[in-house]
């Protein structure tokens, strides 16, 4: 099941609540190297940017409600200043080695959230 604010629908995504001292736009920069560390550096197409994957933005308390049904499963924090969301852009669409990179990074602070 996938959050989105103000819908939810029956396919599968992947939240990450990051409590870090990076900006939002440390974490984009981030994950773009993190793909272009995964899928390689072909200099004939252009390479994939976080946008293609994933949105990336503070973490509110409006994305904190739109998880309040997850509760049972996870425990949700309270958004704090600093905290970023990570989000899938669609079914399945941030690959499992960013996931990785993203929940093991010591400077994320990632929390995994599964939707689905």
């Amino acid at each position: 099941m996938k959050i989105r604010r103000g819908h939810v629908a029956n396919s599968s995504t992947t939240c990450f609540l990051c409590d870090t001292t990076e900006s939002v736009e440390q974490v984009k920069d981030f994950i773009d190297e993190a793909l272009r560390l995964v899928e390689g550096d072909d200099t004939d197409t252009e390479p994939r940017r976080y946008n293609a994957i994933c949105t990336v933005e503070p973490y509110t308390r409006a994305i904190s409600d739109d998880l309040d049904g997850w509760r049972n499963y996870y425990s949700i924090p309270t958004p704090r200043e600093g905290m970023v969301c990570i989000m899938g852009t669609d079914d399945n669409s941030i690959p499992w080695e960013i996931q990785e990179i993203i929940e093991n990074h010591h400077k994320l602070g990632a929390t995994r959230l599964h939707l689905g």
